[in-house]
C-alpha cells in the first residue's frame, strides 16, 4: 500500500469517526468502537491487512459537556 492511499484512507476513516455517513474506504473493516457518553470520548478501530488504524473523534465545540470535559481535564 502506498503512502499516499493509506493517507487518503486515513482521512476518510478520521471523517467516519466524526460522521457515521463517511464510508469506510474499501478493504478497511471497523474491529471495534468504543464511546464513552461521561466525557464524549469516541473512538472506532480498523484494519486492512496488516494495517491498523484508531480514529478518536475530537471536542464538539456546539456541546457543552465536551468542552467543559476538556477544560476539566486541563486543570
Amino acid at each position: 500500500m502506498t503512502e499516499e492511499i493509506l493517507i487518503k484512507d486515513i482521512q476518510q476513516l478520521a471523517g467516519y469517526a466524526y460522521k457515521k455517513q463517511f464510508q469506510i474506504p474499501k478493504s478497511w473493516i471497523e474491529i471495534d468502537d468504543y464511546n464513552e457518553r461521561v466525557t464524549g470520548l469516541y473512538a472506532a478501530t480498523f484494519i486492512k491487512n496488516d494495517n491498523i488504524v484508531i480514529s478518536f473523534r475530537g471536542t464538539d465545540k456546539n456541546s457543552k459537556r465536551d468542552v467543559l470535559n476538556d477544560i476539566v481535564m486541563a486543570s
